[in-house]
């Protein structure tokens, strides 16, 4: 599970509450690869060093995120990606 997708201190409203458990929610239901990235991601890691932690190719990593991406944008969590 993702830890690092806490809203900061000033935006904690019922409504960034809501996003954000949606969002665990939508992490939860990748694959682990997937959740991996996804905490990594929300640690500011680049694809790039994310490839290489993993041991993967960039492009590898790049065509996971692209499936995260979708898997936001079908819960309607779009605004979310950067």
């Amino acid at each position: 599970m993702v830890d690092s997708l806490d809203c900061p201190a000033h935006l904690h409203t019922p409504d960034c509450a809501a996003v954000e458990a949606e969002v665990r929610d939508a992490v939860c239901e990748v694959t682990p690869k997937q959740q991996e990235i996804c905490q990594a991601l929300a640690q500011g890691m680049t694809v790039s060093l994310i490839a290489r932690d993993m041991g993967h190719c960039w492009h590898t990593i790049e065509r996971q995120v692209k499936r995260i991406r979708r898997h936001f944008r079908d819960r309607e969590l779009d605004a979310w990606d950067a």
